[in-house]
């Protein structure tokens, strides 16, 4: 059995991708290939998404109802991250009440901030520049080699 997969979403300046990408020993892939991936090989799978109006985006939630739904009595354990211009953790935490909410059993939640040029952003050359940059890649391999070793 595989240890971790990561599906994200990521559009605009494809900040999450950048996050999750390269990840020793995690198999990530984006959300519309999860009808490829055999979800019963991982005992970690997490969430990842940009912030799209205060929210993840949707694909991810039907993809976390999806997993509840098929494999009820044999649930993986989950994440959520998130990047956004602020980089708030009120989202990931969000996030992660909607995950629980699915009654799936939810390790933890990630959140960091994304160059964001969306709106209003765009007028004053927008927010979060540089970002993520490598502290925030270093603290997420920080958070992921945690909940591989079970930790929270």
């Amino acid at each position: 059995m595989k240890n971790t997969a990561i599906f994200y979403f990521s559009s605009h300046h494809n900040n999450t991708k950048d996050l999750v990408s390269g990840l020793p020993g995690a198999d990530i892939f984006p959300v519309n290939q999860a009808a490829e991936v055999d979800l019963s090989q991982y005992r970690l799978i997490g969430f990842a998404s940009g912030i799209y109006m205060g929210k993840p985006h949707p694909s991810l939630l039907e993809l976390a109802q999806k997993i509840a739904q098929e494999r009820q009595g044999d649930l993986p354990r989950v994440f959520a991250v998130c990047t956004s211009g602020s980089g708030g953790k009120s989202y990931s935490k969000r996030f992660q009440a909607q995950l629980e909410k699915l009654g799936l059993p939810v390790a933890g939640a990630y959140s960091c901030k994304g160059f964001d040029t969306f709106g209003p952003w765009k007028l004053v050359g927008g927010i979060g520049k540089h970002h993520p940059d490598q502290r925030d890649k270093e603290a997420f391999q920080a958070f992921l080699h945690k909940l591989e070793n079970g930790g929270e």
